[in-house]
């Protein structure tokens, strides 16, 4: 029953740790009115070095559609959408949060990082 449990924890850490590289590298189909947006978030720590930032809530919102996912253990994260005009915005605790606009055209593939600043101090200025 151990083993068993073992198991099934190691798969679903090998699960999101490798989920987001194989979804990163997806495209969107052209003329199927989807578009894919992608990108990795990072920030600073107290050593003032850059490093990805995991289970950040990336959302994207427009006047008709709402999606939210997580980044991996990687920052890594991949929005599969409509095509159209979003609000692209970061969440997470101990951060600053950010949000960007984008318009998506269909069959598009647009990369877009952030690099999010602590709320509890100075960060270096991203470079």
């Amino acid at each position: 029953m151990r083993t068993n449990a073992r198991l099934c924890v190691i798969a679903f850490a090998l699960m999101i740790t490798f989920l987001p590289v194989v979804q990163a590298s997806a495209k969107s189909p052209a003329g199927n009115g989807l578009a894919t947006l992608q990108g990795m978030i990072s920030g600073f720590d107290q050593d003032g070095d850059r490093m990805p930032l995991s289970w950040v809530m990336v959302n994207a919102t427009s006047h008709s559609f709402n999606l939210t996912v997580f980044t991996g253990l990687n920052g890594l994260y991949v929005l599969v959408l409509p095509a159209g005009t979003y609000k692209i915005s970061t969440t997470i605790q101990g951060y600053q949060s950010q949000s960007a606009n984008v318009t998506l055209a269909s069959g598009q593939l647009m990369l877009h990082d952030f690099i999010l600043r602590s709320a509890y101090a100075v960060s270096p200025s991203p470079t």
